[in-house]
């Protein structure tokens, strides 16, 4: 007999749509922000995943492989910020800091420009979240051994 676990998991996936293959993730949340939310769903295949150049994983971990911007990223998952608000909730002491990592978190596609400050790319929430939750996990997982 399938365990509660099993059968939760085997529900929701009936719910969200078709059951994921094997060798393969689903990927799925939900993001709310100041009024506004989105659902996201994705199922990506293993030889998806292989079949990517490693450079190109290489410069999306890069733009999040830096603690300083991590705090970026967090800082901006509460909503827009202006580089002095950043400062304060980030820590930086100086503007050039702030920036750097504003401008670097930018090209890598992350963080826009909103009016007078940053925001995190909305059609990009997603993939951050999915980011750090797996790391999340990862993290979990070391602690568990």
């Amino acid at each position: 007999m399938k365990s509660l676990e099993e059968r939760v998991s085997e529900l929701e996936r009936k719910i969200n749509g078709a059951a994921v293959s094997k060798n393969a993730i689903s990927i799925s949340g939900n993001w709310t922000q100041n009024n506004s939310s989105a659902n996201f769903r994705d199922d990506i295949s293993l030889d998806a995943i292989k079949s990517v150049n490693p450079q190109e994983y290489a410069s999306i971990f890069a733009a999040c492989g830096n603690a300083e911007r991590i705090k970026v990223v967090i800082a901006l998952l509460d909503g827009p910020k202006t580089v002095k608000g950043l400062m304060e909730q980030v820590d930086f002491n100086t503007t050039g800091k702030a920036y750097h990592h504003l401008n670097f978190l930018e090209k890598a596609g992350f963080v826009e420009k909103r009016g007078n400050g940053y925001a995190l790319k909305s059609s990009r929430v997603s993939a951050l979240l999915t980011l750090l939750g797996g790391a999340k996990a990862v993290l979990r997982k070391m602690q568990e051994n």
